[in-house]
């Protein structure tokens, strides 16, 4: 799922960012930045992973055979 890749980036993107930042190599806006990206992707990974259930108990549904 590429949700999961980007979600991935994110958070290897926030870990290099706070420690950049605490090194004093980058912003702490850049830190705050990266930091809401992983909330962002944090969001969409639950919301698609939700929809992916979603999906797959309806697909179940449909394929049990009715008992009439």
């Amino acid at each position: 799922m590429a949700t999961h890749t980007d979600y991935m980036d994110a958070k290897r993107a926030e870990e290099t960012a706070v420690k950049l930042s605490s090194e004093g190599l980058i912003s702490g806006h850049e830190r705050d930045r990266a930091k809401d990206k992983v909330e962002e992707m944090t969001t969409r990974y639950d919301s698609e992973c939700k929809r992916l259930a979603l999906l797959e108990h309806s697909a179940e549904a449909r394929s049990i055979p009715s008992s009439d």
